[in-house]
This record gives structure tokens, C-alpha cells and sequence, in this order.
């Protein structure tokens, strides 16, 4: 064998070896990083300080909700639990708010929802 083709071989099996064990390692990074999260609703003093509530605590900011001073997060078990122990921080795991329309007395529909009432 030539010794160029000694060099091509090694060169393919050295690319399969760093092909293959990156494929490991990927795998178990992704394992490691697909705890399931939830969509939470974090609010707190200030936007900003929401913000750094949940970066702090290692989530993942989806937007802001400015009006509430929170922001839409999606977190671990374990962040969540970061979170509520971190003084002026409130958790509250998103869910969908389902709207009904009651009738008052003058039976004139009044809209009613099940949003948290801790956050209005």
C-alpha cells in the first residue's frame, strides 16, 4: 500500500471515530436536555426582574407580558421550584383560559373566564 493511501485510510477511520462519537455525545446532551418544561407565567416586581428571575433559575424566556410584569417561560420541574422560592416571584403554570358568557338577571349576557385570579 502507498502511503497515500495509508493516509486516506486513516484519515476515513479518524472522521468515523469523531463521526460516531460525536453521535454519542449529542445523544446524551440531548437526553439530558429534554426535561420536560412546562409554559409557566412568571411575574414579579418589574418585567426586567422577571426576566432575571427565570434566567437565573436556567428557563427558557418565550415573550414578555409586559402589563403583568412577567414573562412566559418555559421551565423544569426543578426551576419552577427555584423560582417559587425566590422572594417576590410568582409562578403559575400557562394553561388555556376558557371564556363562558352567563346570563345576569336582566338576561343580558356577562362574559366570565377562569384566568388565575392571582394574576389580574
Amino acid at each position: 500500500m502507498s502511503t497515500s493511501n495509508l493516509c486516506k485510510n486513516f484519515c476515513q477511520r479518524l472522521a468515523y471515530v469523531f463521526f460516531f462519537g460525536m453521535l454519542t455525545l449529542g445523544s446524551v446532551g440531548v437526553s439530558a436536555q429534554t426535561a420536560e418544561r412546562t409554559s409557566c407565567i412568571v411575574q414579579a416586581e418589574s418585567l426586567q426582574a422577571a426576566r432575571n428571575a427565570v434566567i437565573q433559575a436556567g428557563g427558557a424566556i418565550a415573550n414578555d407580558l409586559k402589563i403583568i410584569r412577567a414573562v412566559n417561560a418555559y421551565l423544569t420541574a426543578e426551576q419552577r421550584a427555584a423560582l417559587e422560592r425566590m422572594p417576590g416571584v410568582k409562578v403559575r403554570v400557562n394553561q388555556p383560559a376558557n371564556a363562558t358568557v352567563a346570563v345576569n338577571h336582566a338576561d343580558q349576557p356577562v362574559p366570565t373566564t377562569d384566568y388565575a385570579p392571582s394574576i389580574r
